[in-house]
């Protein structure tokens, strides 16, 4: 991943790096915008004295006009969205909307699963979801 900002923060102690400021994150398979992102991840000793330590990537979480545009096509937009590595899962809340071509779907939370091109939408117990459905094009294309 390939990340672009106005500042960036990084803090060993807690483990995190926080980028601000016009931030765009670039993965071959989506573009992310938005006005804040942190990434949290762990380090690990290597296993023997000669390797270096190990870092991984436990989350991301990026927030303020939370925009992912897939290199396949769709747009997701949102307040707030959560990338867990280790399950390719992305979740977006804060008014999430997925569009693709002129399908789309809203609810309180979508949950986006990369590896298997699937999504899950829902709501709160006063609203519902909503989907708008033109016939003839593909349904269900998270992002």
């Amino acid at each position: 991943m390939v990340i672009k900002s106005n500042t960036l923060e990084a803090d060993d102690k807690k483990g995190r790096i926080t980028f601000t400021g016009d931030v765009e994150a670039k993965r071959d398979d989506f573009t992310l915008y938005c006005h804040e992102m942190v990434i949290y991840y762990e380090t690990s000793p290597g296993k023997k004295e000669s390797e270096e330590p190990s870092t991984r990537i436990k989350e991301i979480v990026a927030k303020g006009h939370v925009k992912i545009i897939r290199t396949e096509g769709g747009i997701a937009t949102g307040e707030q969205a959560v990338y867990y590595q280790a399950d390719e899962k992305l979740v977006l809340t804060g008014k999430p909307i997925v569009k693709q071509k002129d399908n789309s779907v809203e609810g309180d939370r979508i949950t986006l699963f990369l590896k298997e091109d699937r999504s899950v939408v829902e709501s709160s117990s006063d609203t519902k979801v909503k989907a708008v459905i033109f016939s003839g094009q593909g349904v269900g294309k998270g992002p």
